[in-house]
């Protein structure tokens, strides 16, 4: 019976493997690559999860707050009306219990934050799972899938523990393209500024030609030159 029981359980698992949505999110997984910016990220994002045949939803997080960006039941439903837009919350306290591996929990477990209970309570859900997405190990946003009926299985979380795994890696990888170029333009203005230098016939002029450079490496903000 023991042996049974297992193997009953084995099987329950593996029922859960869609592989046509394995599928969708491989073929998916090449948009994120190919995003520009987070904005753009967390867009493709939300298109990918919204078509997803589980409950699933996306927050992102700033620095003392969680945003719904998108939430869909199996049927691809928007149930964003159900759940709170925002909630303040302790991002460290939720940093700290997603910091080695997705959360797995029932509904109603004692475990969970006020910010992460707000969004998942009031879709009376049997179980949970909080799959973190960092960025350069800050944590940025979160994948919630949900159940109704049953306890969520590693076989179907894996595909979603991917996909964030690859949303952490392209935004990585987008704010590394940002600081290249930050560190592009600033070599750049070092070296127009040793030009204006060796070819200024006036302090006039040079100093116009350095406001010109550094306002092309921190933006156009007000400031003046003074000696």
């Amino acid at each position: 019976q023991t042996a049974s029981a297992i193997q009953t359980a084995g099987l329950a698992e593996t029922t859960q493997i869609n592989f046509e949505e394995l599928s969708r999110l491989y073929r998916s997984s090449r948009l994120i690559a190919k995003a520009n910016n987070e904005a753009e990220v967390l867009q493709i994002s939300e298109q990918v999860l919204t078509e997803s045949p589980h409950i699933l939803l996306l927050l992102k997080l700033s620095s003392n707050k969680i945003e719904a960006v998108s939430a869909s039941d199996e049927e691809g439903n928007s149930i964003l009306s159900r759940i709170p837009a925002s909630v303040e919350a302790d991002i460290l306290e939720i940093d700290d219990i997603l910091a080695y591996s997705p959360l797995i929990v029932g509904a109603k477990s004692n475990e969970l934050p006020f910010g992460l209970r707000a969004f998942v309570d009031p879709l009376q859900l049997a179980s949970a799972v909080f799959v973190p997405v960092r960025k350069n190990e800050k944590l940025s946003a979160i994948l919630v899938l949900g159940s109704k009926d049953q306890t969520v299985g590693n076989s179907l979380i894996q595909p979603y523990a991917n996909f964030a795994d690859l949303m952490s890696i392209t935004l990585e990888k987008i704010e590394a393209e940002k600081l290249t170029e930050k560190h592009l333009n600033e070599v750049e203005a070092l070296i127009s500024v040793s030009k204006a230098v060796s070819t200024s016939s006036d302090l006039s002029t040079f100093f116009t030609a350095l406001h010109d450079k550094v306002i092309q490496v921190i933006g156009d903000y007000s400031f003046i030159i003074a000696f």
